[in-house]
């Protein structure tokens, strides 16, 4: 991310894929076929796809079994980088951006770099995580995460089995 000013807290998550930088952007970029590949997106509604830019909604299960719709705007430079906002971020949140980042190892192995950057809603993060406001980074912190590590440890075990279609 170009500027971080603005944020409160942050999180960056890494991880080794064995499979070419090139098709591992693909994976990420390609939003129509999320849903067969991640189990906790139920469907993804594509608003805007130019290649460099994309807006969708996901509907998305969460970790406590609630149905959320997250609407994305990303900057994809069709290259090694994804860069994301939430205009309307879950409601713990008032404002949620990230970037995938992909570094090329050797010509089959692909470094894959998830980063979070937030602004919590103290008020309902302290109601939804059932703590108190001192806690609340932390929480934060813990869920996206564990989310990143999810959808990096799906990403690498679809693309490295060969499932990826």
């Amino acid at each position: 991310m170009r500027d971080l000013k603005g944020f409160q807290g942050s999180v960056e998550k890494r991880t080794l894929v064995s499979f070419p930088k090139e098709g591992v952007y693909e994976a990420l970029h390609c939003l129509d076929k999320w849903s067969l590949y991640l189990p906790h997106i139920q469907k993804l509604e594509t608003i805007y796809d130019d290649g460099r830019y994309q807006e969708f909604i996901m509907h998305v299960v969460s970790e406590d079994n609630n149905l959320l719709k997250v609407r994305s705007v990303r900057r994809c430079n069709q290259q090694d980088e994804i860069e994301y906002f939430q205009p309307k971020p879950p409601e713990f949140l008032l404002h949620h951006a990230g970037q995938w980042k992909l570094n090329a190892i050797d010509e089959n192995k692909t470094e894959l770099v998830a980063r979070h950057f937030w602004n919590a809603n103290v008020e309902r993060a302290c109601e939804y995580f059932s703590v108190q406001q001192s806690d609340i980074s932390s929480k934060i912190e813990a869920l996206l995460g564990n989310h990143a590590l999810f959808a990096m440890n799906t990403w690498k075990e679809t693309l490295e089995a060969g499932k990826y279609q």
